[in-house]
């Protein structure tokens, strides 16, 4: 999977209502939130793998269904 796919590695923007994110997704024993390295392997990293750019992505928290949009995929 190439160019505006969400995979390993991949700076993902997500926007969920009005907030916009940035995130690297990364191996387990990189992640670094302070850098905004999350897992592959967490839930927001498993629902995002795949998708591409201005898809929608929905995950199920104890919070509710959330819905995040793929802004962009570098």
């Amino acid at each position: 999977m190439k160019g505006n796919t969400v995979q390993l590695y991949s700076t993902v923007i997500i926007q969920e209502k009005h907030r916009q994110r940035k995130y690297v997704l990364v191996r387990p024993n990189e992640i670094n939130i302070s850098k905004n390295k999350i897992s592959d392997c967490s839930p927001l990293g498993k629902a995002l793998l795949g998708h591409k750019e201005k898809e929608n992505v929905q995950l199920q928290t104890p919070q509710g269904n959330k819905v995040y949009k793929i802004l962009a995929v570098e």
